[in-house]
């Protein structure tokens, strides 16, 4: 059965969004982030350790997955369709699908390498994620503390959840700008190829404000934080070849409602 709307859900929202549920305004009017199951995993997920959210995760996944598999059942049932008669087309006649040029492929593993490497970083320097030596470090600066400490807390969260989140969406976009055919975009602009880079490219600019306060902060990431912004520069600096008017998309919600947070 198809799930229930929320009230004046916005169309298609969740997928040029940053995926951040618990942050979003939109949340109530989202067919994603309004789902009760993911409500409930959230607040199991707060008193659970790492391997188990893992476990949770991908447990939703894949209901997510069924519950898709069995939407686009009843729309072909109820459309006339025969569902057999489509799945077996699908088995007989496979969609080819190609892969990005040489160059694109490029950009997704460079993406792809910025994320891991974040990774190695916070694991490797773990007093990152802990408030009482953030502020152990900040003290040596004569402004104020508290607000140092929230401008870390929030600059270290940002960057380690858009880590891996760029690569994902560069890899959407590229792929995606690689197979257009199999699509049915016709507007040049309003495609989801474009989308996806404009959703890559705002997360590279929450990261690149992030590593910029994080460098200002602390002398000892100044290294490390300018090998990062080089990184993310030279992601932005091909992706925007690839997608000269990614900045052109509309975001259902994001860029057509008054006031909204992008």
């Amino acid at each position: 059965m198809r799930k229930k709307l929320p009230e004046n859900y916005i169309p298609s929202i969740f997928n040029y969004c940053d995926r951040w549920c618990e942050r979003c305004h939109f949340r109530s009017r989202c067919t994603l982030g309004s789902d009760p199951q993911l409500n409930e995993i959230e607040n199991d997920m707060e008193n659970v350790d790492e391997e188990k959210r893992m476990e949770m995760t991908i447990d939703y996944v894949a209901n997510q997955f069924a519950s898709i598999h069995e939407m686009i059942k009843e729309m072909i049932e109820k459309d006339g369709g025969n569902w057999e008669a489509f799945m077996k087309d699908l088995e007989e006649n496979p969609v080819e699908i190609k892969e990005p040029t040489i160059g694109q492929s490029a950009i997704i593993e460079l993406a792809k390498s910025y994320g891991y490497k974040v990774f190695d970083f916070f694991k490797e320097n773990d007093w990152t994620n802990d408030p009482a030596q953030i502020s152990s470090k900040i003290l040596v600066l004569p402004e104020d503390l508290e607000l140092h400490l929230k401008t870390m807390k929030t600059a270290f969260e940002n960057i380690q959840f858009y880590a891996f989140f760029i690569g994902a969406k560069v890899h959407r976009a590229l792929t995606g700008k690689a197979n257009k055919e199999l699509y049915d975009w016709d507007d040049p602009i309003q495609n989801d190829d474009n989308g996806s880079a404009k959703i890559a490219m705002i997360a590279i600019e929450k990261s690149t404000i992030s590593w910029l306060a994080a460098r200002k902060i602390f002398s000892e990431l100044e290294d490390d934080s300018l090998t990062f912004l080089a990184n993310l520069q030279r992601i932005k600096k091909e992706l925007e070849k690839e997608f000269p008017d990614w900045k052109a998309f509309i975001r259902p919600g994001f860029d057509t409602e008054p006031n909204a947070q992008k």
